[in-house]
C-alpha cells in the first residue's frame, strides 16, 4: 500500500501504461465504426465495469480534451451486469467474472459495441489479446453486422487473425506444461522445506518457552529492584529532611552558645569588679577593727552600728551590680529583637515583591498564550480544510512547545497540515513554535512550496539561520520534530515527510505506520541530507493521525511507567470506529486517567482527520 521511496510508485507503472494503451484503443475504435442515428447523439458514452479504475481514469483524461463525431465523450462505470447503462461502447474484462454470452444475449438488438478482454476467440465484437507482450485485438465481423454497426476495412486489417491467435494459444499451452512440471518440482521441494520448518518451529517454540521463563524471572527481579530503589529513595529523602532539621538545630545551638559565652564573659568581668570592691571593703574593715580595739570600751555601740552599716553597703553594692547586669542583658535582647524585626520586615517586603513579580509573570504568560492561540489554525479554518477532524492539544505549562498548522493552497487546492514538537516546553518552547509557524507561512503561503520534502528542507535551513547554527559543539541545539502531509484531494493522494515523527493511517481497522527520517529540524551534527517524501493512495474513510511524543512518554498507571507506542497504536485502533470529535475526547480521558496525580512531563498534541 505504501511506497517508501521518491522513485517508487504505489501501483506498478506497467499497469498505468497498459491502461493508457487500452484507453487509446477504445477511443480509436470510434474512428473506424459508425452507429445508427449517430447524428442525433448528444453525448457519446463509453461504459466499463467498476473494477477497472485505472482504465476509467485514463478514459476520463481523454474525454477532457477530445470528442466523438463532434459531441462530448462521457465515461461511465457500472457494478451490476444486470443493469448496464445506456451507452455506445461497453468494455468488460474476463477477470470481472461476467459471463460474456449472457451479456451478448441481454444486449441483443441494441447497437452497442461490446469490447472484451481475454475471452475466447469470436465471443465478442472486439476482443483484446496480449501476444508476445504486445497489446492486440481481434474483430468478429458477424457480431458487428448483427448489431447494425458499420466498420471500415482498416479496422479488420489492424486486428489479429484466427491463425495468429491459434499459434499463440499453442505456444501458451506448451509453456504452461513446462511451468506445471517446474511447479510440481517446486511443490515437492516446498513440502521438504515445510517439514524442516516444522522441526525448526518446534525447536523455536521450546526455546521461546525457556526464554519466557527467563524473562519472567528477570521481570520479577526488576520489580523487586524498583521497589528497593523506591524504598531507598524514600529513606534517603527522610534522611535528608532529618539532616536539614539537625543542621538547623545545630545552627540554633551555636547561636545560643555564642550568646551564653558573651554573657559568661560579662559575668566574669562583673565578678572581677566585685572581687576588687570586696578586697577594698576587707581593708576598710581591718582598719575599722583596729579602731574598734582601741575604742572597744568607749564606742561599743558605735562599733555595732558601723558593722550593720558596712553589711548594708555590701548588700547595696551587690544589688547595684546585679541590676546593671540585668539592664545590660535587656538592652542586648532588645537590640537583637529590633534587628530580627527589621529582618522579618525585609523578608515580608521581598516576599510581597516576589508575589507581585509572579503575578506579573503569570499575566504575561497568559497573554502570550492568547498570542499563541491566535497564530494557531482556528476551528472555522480547520472545519473548512479537514471537515472531519479533532485536535487534542494539552500544554504542560500555560504555553506550549507543541503546535499544529494547516493551509489550503489557492493554486492547486492541496491541503497542507502538520504537527510539530519544539525543543523544550513552556515559554522557551512557545518561542520556538512562533518561529516554526512563521517559517511555515513564509515557505508554503508566500513562496508557494507544496512538496512535503522541500518544505522540511527549507524549514530546517530557516531554523538553522534563525538560531545561527553552524554545527559547532557549543551552539544551541534547539529545533523541532515534525510530521507534515500534503493532501491532494483531487487525485486522492497524500505526500508525507517527517523529522523523527511518524504518520499513522488506519484503514479497515488496521493501522499502518509511515516513519519519518531519523533527523530533526535544526541542529544536526554530521553530513547534511535531504528529507524523504513518501506517497500513499488514500481511500474514502481512511484515518490519518499526526502527533508529538508527549502522550507516549507520560508516566502514570499503577507502576508509574511511560504509556509507550504499542499501547498508543492499540488505543487508536480501538477508538477508530468512533466519530472524530469523540476520538479526541476519548484520548483526553485516557491520558488524564493514566496521569492521575502525576505531574505532566511534556506538552501533548495529536491531530486526527478522515479522508472524505
Amino acid at each position: 500500500m505504501v511506497n517508501k521511496g521518491q522513485s517508487q510508485s504505489i501501483i506498478d507503472s506497467s499497469a498505468y501504461e497498459n491502461a493508457r494503451t487500452k484507453a487509446l484503443f477504445l477511443y480509436g475504435f470510434t474512428k473506424y465504426l459508425e452507429w445508427p442515428n449517430q447524428r442525433n447523439f448528444k453525448k457519446f458514452k463509453i461504459a466499463l465495469f467498476d473494477s477497472d479504475k485505472l482504465l476509467f481514469k485514463e478514459l476520463q483524461k481523454i474525454a477532457k480534451t477530445r470528442d466523438v463525431y463532434g459531441v462530448p465523450l462521457e465515461v461511465l462505470m457500472y457494478s451490476d451486469s444486470q443493469n448496464v447503462p445506456k451507452c455506445q461502447v461497453l468494455y468488460v474484462n474476463k477477470k470481472s467474472g461476467i459471463d460474456i454470452e449472457s451479456l451478448n444475449t441481454k444486449l441483443q438488438g441494441r447497437s452497442v459495441l461490446i469490447v472484451g478482454e481475454d475471452y475466447p476467440f469470436n465471443s465478442c465484437m472486439i476482443n483484446f489479446l496480449t501476444l508476445e507482450g504486445v497489446q492486440e485485438f481481434q474483430v468478429d465481423e458477424d457480431r458487428l453486422k448483427k448489431a447494425n454497426l458499420s466498420y471500415s476495412k482498416e479496422l479488420i486489417q489492424l486486428s489479429t487473425s484466427m491463425e495468429e491467435w491459434r499459434d499463440h494459444y499453442s505456444e501458451m499451452v506448451a509453456k504452461l506444461l513446462v511451468e506445471k512440471e517446474q511447479t510440481d518440482l517446486q511443490r515437492a521441494e516446498i513440502k521438504k522445506l515445510q517439514k524442516q520448518q516444522e522441526i525448526q518451529q518446534q525447536e523455536i517454540e521450546s526455546t521461546q518457552k525457556e526464554l519466557e521463563k527467563q524473562q519472567m524471572y528477570v521481570y520479577n527481579q526488576q520489580v523487586q529492584l524498583q521497589t528497593l530503589i523506591k524504598e531507598n529513595a524514600d529513606q534517603q529523602e527522610n534522611l535528608n529532611e532529618k539532616i536539614a532539621i539537625l543542621q538547623q538545630k545545630n545552627e540554633q545551638i551555636k547561636e545560643k552558645e555564642k550568646r551564653i559565652l558573651e554573657q559568661e564573659l560579662n559575668v566574669f568581668n562583673q565578678k572581677e569588679i566585685l572581687t576588687r570592691q570586696m578586697r577594698q571593703i576587707e581593708i576598710q574593715e581591718g582598719k575599722i577593727n583596729d579602731q574598734k580595739n582601741l575604742m572597744i570600751e568607749n564606742e561599743s555601740k558605735l562599733s555595732n552600728q558601723q558593722t550593720k552599716l558596712n553589711f548594708s553597703l555590701i548588700i547595696l553594692s551587690a544589688l547595684i551590680l546585679f541590676g546593671a547586669f540585668i539592664l545590660r542583658n535587656y538592652r542586648i535582647k532588645e537590640k537583637a529583637n529590633r534587628i530580627l524585626e527589621e529582618k522579618n520586615t525585609a523578608i515580608e517586603l521581598q516576599k510581597k515583591q516576589i508575589e507581585e513579580k509572579n503575578i506579573a509573570i503569570t499575566a504575561s504568560i497568559n497573554y502570550a498564550k492568547k498570542i499563541q492561540d491566535a497564530i494557531l489554525p482556528s476551528e472555522d479554518l480547520l472545519d473548512n480544510l479537514l471537515s472531519e477532524y479533532f485536535v487534542f492539544n494539552q500544554p504542560k505549562d500555560i504555553v506550549s512547545g507543541d503546535f499544529y498548522w494547516a493551509h489550503k493552497s489557492l493554486h492547486t487546492d492541496n491541503v497542507i497540515f502538520a504537527v510539530a514538537d519544539c525543543t523544550g516546553h513552556g515559554v522557551p518552547g512557545a518561542f520556538m513554535s512562533l518561529i516554526g509557524v512563521s517559517l511555515l507561512n513564509e515557505i508554503v503561503v508566500e513562496n508557494r512550496v507544496e512538496d512535503s520534502a522541500s518544505i522540511l528542507n527549507q524549514l530546517k535551513l530557516g531554523i538553522s539561520n534563525s538560531l545561527k547554527q553552524k554545527g559547532a559543539r557549543e551552539e544551541a541545539k534547539d529545533g523541532m520534530d515534525i510530521a507534515l502531509c500534503v493532501w491532494d484531494k483531487k487525485n486522492k493522494k497524500v505526500d508525507f515527510s517527517g523529522a523523527h515523527n511518524s504518520l499513522y493511517l488506519i484503514r479497515n481497522n488496521e493501522l499502518h505506520e509511515l516513519k519519518g527520517d531519523k533527523q530533526g529540524i535544526g541542529f544536526y551534527r554530521g553530513k547534511e541530507r535531504s528529507f524523504e517524501k513518501k506517497t500513499i493512495d488514500v481511500e474514502e474513510n481512511d484515518l490519518i493521525y499526526l502527533f508529538s511524543d508527549g502522550f507516549v512518554d507520560q508516566k502514570g498507571g499503577e507502576r508509574n511507567k511511560k504509556f509507550y507506542y504499542q499501547p498508543f497504536r492499540e488505543l487508536l485502533t480501538s477508538i477508530s470506529e468512533l466519530p472524530l470529535r469523540e476520538q479526541g475526547k476519548a484520548l483526553r480521558d485516557v491520558f488524564n486517567k493514566w496521569k492521575k496525580d502525576t505531574q505532566q512531563i511534556d506538552d501533548v498534541c495529536i491531530l486526527g482527520t478522515k479522508i472524505t
